[in-house]
């Protein structure tokens, strides 16, 4: 038996998720318990922080800074959340996503701009707090097989949640969609897995900006409101241009859907006369349409899909992926897997690691091979 701790800091840049898991086995003979989870909420000065560090306004110095503040705060929680639950000298490894700060999955205008990928939260900063190895920069060496670098839970997803006699797709709604598609007959190499757009990213923006809340909670406000059609017409053709890209594909906060990308939408906003409440029911339904669109064009016959994330607790979104998807069976993991479903894969992830594992899936993120994942960490 292994036990190991996740730890993920999305793209919603809204808390610290930490799960700690027991593991016996490995790859498709994994069996997996959950034992402790928590979720740390960021402060709003911390909050708004860290936001800023994806603003592309930063100085070298700032970002290096910030390495070691994340890796701190990041190696605090952990140690505390291990204290607390009694568990010095019982955690064989603590496995960190970190903080991304830039993904770029794709070659820039020239030799010069390699696609890459930056998460901070020092791994040795953490080590040393805690006094446990840890695994971080996850994604980095898929990139180097010449990866994407995501998305990272498929090979999670392919070893607990397979079926013999469904056709299944994983979606996670975080701030960005994505989704693993596993296909009942196959083996991993027939798994297909992508980011579909936008999750949340553009909801919670709407949130804070017109109604000072961090989020669309329970899908209140969307609620209120109705979709415009002419304003998610044009949106939906904005949207158009990542959604007719073919997998293998990853996208992010940092490349696509940045402050300018938001302002465009924003002015549209105001051009069509669009109510705060209209606006984030019709961001709701932009975000289902991608889901919705990316099936019907890349995935085949979809039996069951299981959503995960945050967007997976708002009845609003799901209600309208439901009618994106007619006659699909749509159900949702219990809260705990809803709500702390990366961190899990992150720390299944580091299982694989432990046991000598590769954990990426090439066909879904365009590598060349199959790799184990992350840099280890030791404590002195």
């Amino acid at each position: 038996m292994k036990r190991i701790i996740g730890l993920m800091s999305g793209t919603s840049c809204d808390g610290l998720d930490i799960a700690c898991c027991q593991f016996v086995n490995n790859a498709e003979r994994t069996e997996l318990q959950l034992e402790h989870l928590e979720s740390i909420e960021y402060p709003p000065d911390l909050r708004d922080w860290i936001r800023g560090l994806t603003s592309g306004k930063i100085s070298v110095a700032e970002v290096a800074q910030a390495h070691f503040r994340l890796g701190t705060l990041f190696g605090d929680w952990a140690f505390d959340h291990i204290r607390r639950h009694q568990l010095e000298g019982k955690v064989d490894l603590i496995v960190s996503h970190g903080q991304t700060v830039f993904h770029r999955p794709f070659m820039g205008r020239s030799e010069n701009e390699p696609a890459c990928t930056l998460q901070i939260g020092d791994g040795d900063v953490i080590a040393s707090i805690t006094g446990t190895r840890v695994l971080s920069d996850v994604r980095v060496k898929d990139m180097a097989y010449g990866g994407q670098g995501a998305p990272m839970v498929v090979w999670a997803d392919y070893v607990l949640f397979r079926s013999k006699e469904k056709n299944v797709a994983m979606q996670n709604i975080g701030g960005i969609g994505n989704v693993t598609f596993l296909p009942k007959a196959g083996g991993v190499e027939s798994v297909l897995a992508f980011d579909t757009g936008p999750g949340n990213v553009l909801i919670d923006e709407a949130c804070r900006t017109l109604f000072e809340r961090k989020f669309d909670e329970d899908g209140e406000i969307s609620a209120k409101g109705t979709v415009n059609r002419p304003l998610f017409n044009r949106m939906r053709e904005i949207e158009e241009g990542y959604v007719a890209e073919r997998p293998p594909k990853s996208t992010g906060k940092e490349i696509r859907y940045h402050q300018q990308y938001r302002e465009r939408l924003w002015k549209l906003r105001e051009e069509f006369g669009c109510s705060p409440h209209d606006f984030v029911r019709t961001l709701v339904a932009l975000t289902a349409w991608s889901i919705g669109e990316s099936y019907r064009r890349y995935l085949g016959e979809v039996e069951r899909v299981i959503l995960t994330g945050g967007g997976a607790l708002n009845p609003t979104l799901v209600a309208e992926i439901i009618a994106e998807l007619p006659g699909t069976e749509i159900r949702k993991l219990d809260d705990d897997w809803t709500a702390f479903k990366e961190a899990i894969a992150f720390a299944v992830i580091g299982n694989e690691y432990l046991n000598g594992h590769p954990a990426n899936v090439p066909s879904a993120t365009g590598a060349r091979k199959a790799v184990t994942l992350g840099k280890l960490s030791l404590p002195e």
